[in-house]
């Protein structure tokens, strides 16, 4: 894209080519379905999710004009309890309670490193404070259900009295982290062809990286 765009000319940005980045954006998410997700080169073998049963994908754009997907998995139930198991909603760092803030690992690290600005720049809830102009918050909590209380079991459950889905948030500090599966973030972002044994620890290739620690330990 970056060799499009010094040939567009002197100047141009993204911006100038949204045809082009549209049919770009299309190429990688079908090699990501093709090669990741159905994991059509070894059909025997599960897919990030696990074995899709059947799927369903729609295309929308946002308010600036980038494209975003909207998809729905239907996975074999042999394995939709066990990567239920794997979605949290924690922080993957440690906190300082006398900074008041979390601990960034440091950039050596690459693979955990990368996992932590994932989540501090697309997973953490900005709400507006309460009552405050333009905020989302109604009483206490937003419309999403932020911020949440700690969630220790490892089991996603229902609020009933909401309908809001609990996931596993380790401590009051992780109240605003949205959930998120960390072993696809981390393998979509490198960009790797994996295959993943779902359990609720570790999969092989998270064990064989140090800087990992698993979901009950963060």
């Amino acid at each position: 894209m970056e060799e499009m765009l010094r040939r567009f000319g002197e100047g141009k940005t993204y911006a100038d080519i949204p045809v082009e980045c549209s049919a770009d954006f299309v190429r990688r998410f079908n090699q990501l379905m093709d090669d990741d997700i159905l994991n059509k080169n070894d059909p025997h073998r599960p897919g990030m999710f696990g074995r899709v049963r059947g799927f369903m994908v729609r295309y929308e754009v946002q308010a600036r004009g980038s494209l975003h997907i909207h998809m729905v998995l239907w996975l074999d139930e042999v394995d939709t309890a066990e990567v239920a198991k794997e979605i949290v909603a924690t922080m993957p760092a440690d906190w300082d309670a006398a900074a008041e803030a979390w601990v960034e690992p440091p950039p050596t690290d690459e693979r955990r490193h990368l996992l932590f600005k994932l989540v501090e720049r697309k997973q953490m809830r900005n709400c507006s404070e309460v009552e405050k102009v333009g905020g989302c918050r109604e009483r206490d909590k937003c419309r999403y259900g932020f911020p949440y209380a700690p969630h220790t079991n490892q089991v996603p459950l229902t609020d009933e009295t909401n309908r809001k889905i609990l996931y596993y948030r380790l401590r009051y500090e992780d109240r605003n982290i949205s959930e998120q599966r960390r072993v696809t973030q981390r393998g979509v972002e490198f960009g790797r062809r994996r295959h993943y044994s779902h359990t609720p620890q570790r999969t092989p290739w998270e064990a064989s990286d140090p800087g990992f620690q698993n979901v009950h330990g963060l």
